[in-house]
């Protein structure tokens, strides 16, 4: 992912037994960050 001149390498793993989707994780972690205001 690149932001202006800023390269950031992203990893990523997920639980093979997982229930929620990936769309569920992001719309928790979004959640959570404006509950915190991390934004």
């Amino acid at each position: 992912m690149k932001l202006g001149k800023t390269t950031y390498v992203v990893g990523v793993h997920f639980s093979q037994t997982a229930k929620d989707t990936l769309e569920d994780k992001m719309k928790r972690l979004m959640k959570d960050d404006v509950k915190s205001s991390n934004f």
